[in-house]
């Protein structure tokens, strides 16, 4: 699928995207993440992927809520 997708955009004469926002996996442990391995070619361009913001709020949400977080103060419903 990814194969194709990149096909296409050659295809129709469309730049390497700058950036892929994408829902999990974004973050290297050890050696390229899936997305890496399956766009490698665009990666290779120079793209870079990224969590989209979705995810990102969701994450960001769970790290403030507990009490003993310096900013639960801020984000908490009064």
């Amino acid at each position: 699928m990814c194969r194709g997708v990149m096909d296409r955009f050659q295809l129709a004469y469309q730049p390497v995207p700058k950036i892929l926002y994408i829902d999990r996996g974004c973050c290297r442990a050890q050696g390229p993440t899936a997305a890496e391995t399956m766009f490698q070619e665009w990666f290779d361009g120079g793209m870079v992927v990224r969590l989209d913001i979705f995810h990102w709020i969701h994450r960001f949400d769970a790290a403030v809520r507990t009490d003993s977080h310096s900013k639960y103060g801020v984000f908490s419903p009064h």
